[in-house]
């Protein structure tokens, strides 16, 4: 066998779309190839195809990618071939799809100070701010604010998580709402918006340092919420009125000219040290993450940890899948990483290489099954990433000016994130 023989493997080219299918018969293609060759490659076959066929099937993308031997393919095919330590003989599967097109910038809002936390529903956006305030935006509605609270809390912001949302079955004008917001005033703050108005529906008291965190419970069965604190603590709270007078957790005050005052249904401690970050994983269970290199799983409805994941450095944020099989960790380095935690085992599935820096945030597209996630960091960028390929991002988003702080990804396909350059950058990305 000659030396352009062995520079050359076999591929056999699959796709699940129909109107892009080329025959699966193995061809040989050079070592070297690339994610643009193989591109070409189909693109070429496709349109020898049609011209025998004399078939109008539309318009073919403009660029396809690969996952090759279930892997997508960012460098080459040689690449791939050395680091999985395939035989050359082997016939390489390539399943091909249209390429996501790059994410559009939307809009910004200028907020006048740093932006701790982002939070986006539906259409609303929900943000964090350290010159004391809480906005709510509509993500469509530009560089206009729906709803700016400047005295939201004696303190920085640091938290925001929406926790109940109603409409009037159009997802437009009537729209009402729940929120808590939390800060270094050691408080958090359960609040209404309502009819372009917001007023608090109580303070939750219990914290001995200030809040760094906060989350809503996930699904229909709405009813508590969790935050984490620099005094080591995570605390669950009621964020609805419902059962509150026959609990610990209920209202411990009420008068007709001052707010309720509530304090925390359950204390969870086993952190030694601040809690960054809390994410639930189904109604009743919740990760915490904080600076003792840990991420604990706690079972909610009996206050208990059952499980502890070990991090190499202080853990900054987390977003559990809904379903708890998949657990996405920013830390106190560049790697955004992604854990198992059923596995009995080692519980680090993979480490995604490409932040220069520390890890601020990490979300989950929301879309059902989807591979995609989004991180940001201290290195002012926004990367979005397919869980199928660890050594690069399909984007960067290199919008910012400043530490990014946090990232979200709505329903609607919007990626938003906010920035000590204070601003919130909204992108429209394809979730397909």
């Amino acid at each position: 066998m000659d030396d352009a023989e062995t520079e050359r493997v076999q591929v056999s080219f699959v796709t699940k779309d129909s109107k892009f299918s080329v025959s699966n018969y193995p061809i040989y293609v050079q070592l070297d190839s690339g994610r643009g060759d193989l591109s070409d490659m189909v693109k070429s076959l496709l349109a020898s195809d049609h011209a025998s066929e004399d078939a109008n099937s539309g318009p073919t993308p403009a660029e396809f990618e690969f996952l090759v031997q279930d892997e997508l393919l960012v460098g080459s095919l040689r690449q791939l071939v050395e680091d999985r330590g395939l035989a050359m003989d082997a016939v390489l599967r390539a399943e091909y799809f249209p390429r996501r097109s790059a994410p559009a910038p939307h809009a910004e809002l200028a907020l006048g100070n740093l932006v701790s936390c982002v939070r986006a529903r539906g259409r609303h956006l929900l943000v964090g701010c350290y010159d004391y305030s809480v906005a709510i935006g509509d993500i469509d509605g530009g560089a206009e604010l729906s709803l700016k609270l400047p005295d939201a809390h004696e303190k920085e912001v640091k938290a925001v998580d929406w926790l109940t949302t109603t409409t009037d079955g159009q997802g437009d004008a009537d729209t009402s709402c729940e929120f808590v917001s939390a800060g270094h005033d050691q408080d958090c703050r359960i609040w209404r918006w309502e009819a372009g108005a917001a007023r608090c529906l109580a303070v939750c008291k219990g914290h001995a340092s200030s809040v760094l965190c906060a989350a809503g419970s996930p699904g229909p069965a709405f009813g508590h919420f969790a935050s984490g604190s620099f005094d080591g603590q995570v605390k669950l709270w009621r964020s609805s009125d419902e059962g509150t007078a026959a609990e610990t957790g209920g209202i411990s005050h009420q008068s007709k000219h001052s707010v309720p005052s509530r304090v925390p249904l359950r204390t969870l401690a086993g952190h030694r040290d601040a809690v960054h970050a809390v994410a639930y994983a189904g109604a009743n269970q919740l990760f915490s993450g904080g600076a003792d290199c840990s991420a604990r799983l706690w079972d909610v409805e009996v206050g208990a940890e059952s499980a502890m994941l070990r991090a190499p450095s202080a853990v900054l944020s987390l977003h559990s899948r809904p379903d708890g099989r998949a657990l996405l960790a920013g830390c106190a380095g560049p790697q955004p990483r992604l854990y198992d935690p059923r596995s009995s085992g080692d519980t680090l599935i993979a480490c995604f290489n490409a932040h220069d820096t520390w890890v601020c945030g990490v979300r989950w597209c929301p879309q059902p099954g989807s591979q995609l996630f989004a991180s940001c960091g201290c290195d002012t960028v926004v990367k979005l990433w397919d869980l199928r390929c660890t050594k690069a991002p399909l984007y960067d988003l290199r919008d910012h000016s400043g530490i990014v702080t946090s990232v979200d990804w709505s329903e609607t396909g919007h990626v938003v994130s906010g920035s000590a350059d204070c601003t919130v950058k909204i992108f429209k990305a394809d979730l397909v």
